[in-house]
């Protein structure tokens, strides 16, 4: 499955033939690259592995909501040695990704909302993810099943500004013979697209 296919992106933008059926494909998989990049994030469905330093927090941000199956999260001691944690020990909102610790002997203190957000009932200062570089490493499913319509929107316009400058020189912003003048957006420009169109899906943006 990709974000977009090459039937999607020509059919929104009323293309026809085959003869940019290479090029879009190669920019739709050039432009997942980037903007993966981007936001940090991935945005398909898949199975991750991710490494996070412990803060001595309840709390870490897993990267690549919404998420599907938590298949385990392990602490790494100094020497590397890992150490599985009891699934009675932290709970997930699915939506936006917090990942929270638990009292082994409480774990009813994160209830969920209508909307999927956990709230704390109580104090839970007994447990935390120790503190400690790259040492609570987490392997879950994330990224969308069904890609929403506003990515794809992003991928849309994104497409519709890169392909036109496709083989061009886009660190050339503008050039003038004579009374010709010629001026385009350059690199910058692109950049300012991807602030736009891609942005909102960061984390911390408000996107889920």
């Amino acid at each position: 499955m990709a974000v977009i296919t090459n039937t999607e992106y020509k059919t929104y933008a009323g293309i026809t033939g085959s003869d940019l059926d290479t090029v879009i494909t190669n920019l739709i998989a050039e432009l997942t690259a980037k903007a993966e990049r981007y936001t940090n994030r991935t945005f398909e469905q898949a199975t991750l592995t991710e490494t996070y330093d412990g803060d001595d927090s309840q709390l870490i941000q897993l990267r690549s909501p919404p998420i599907g199956t938590l298949t385990s999260v392990s602490t790494l001691d100094d020497s590397g040695n890992s150490t599985a944690l009891d699934s009675t020990t932290y709970r997930v909102n699915t939506l936006n990704g917090w990942l929270h610790r638990l009292p082994v002997s409480d774990p009813s203190r994160i209830t969920t909302d209508a909307y999927g957000s956990y709230e704390t009932i109580g104090n839970l200062s007994g447990v935390r993810f120790p503190r400690g570089h790259q040492n609570v490493v987490v392997v879950y499913q994330g990224g969308w099943a069904t890609i929403p319509d506003d990515l794809k929107l992003a991928y849309y316009r994104m497409l519709d500004a890169l392909l036109p400058q496709r083989g061009q020189d886009l660190s050339l912003s503008s050039e003038s013979m004579g009374s010709y003048s010629w001026t385009r957006g350059g690199l910058d420009a692109l950049e300012g697209l991807m602030e736009e169109h891609f942005g909102p899906f960061r984390l911390g943006s408000g996107a889920l």
